[in-house]
């Protein structure tokens, strides 16, 4: 446990994520794969639902991120994102 803490308070200088305000979610179609994927005669593969997200950061900022699996934001909903390196913000 001291561990996870003394390794918390190292980051504690640098904030790497931002709440935002989910303004519009819309479902969107999966992107088909770049390459073949070969076809059995039963696939029980079940695609990921993937949704486009819109938001708005604290400070003002609006942003679209693609959100890819089955848990579903509604507008309204309260947020925290994670900055990535590239300037970008992940759900």
């Amino acid at each position: 446990m001291a561990l996870v803490v003394l390794g918390l308070s190292a980051c504690e200088g640098e904030d790497f994520t931002t709440w935002a305000t989910v303004t519009a979610v819309q479902e969107s179609e999966p992107q088909a794969p770049e390459e073949e994927v070969k076809r059995y005669e039963e696939d029980l593969r079940t695609p990921e639902p993937v949704f486009e997200v819109q938001l708005r950061t604290d400070d003002g900022d609006r942003v679209t991120l693609e959100h890819h699996g089955e848990r579903r934001y509604a507008p309204g909903e309260r947020v925290r994102v994670i900055k990535a390196d590239s300037g970008a913000l992940l759900l």
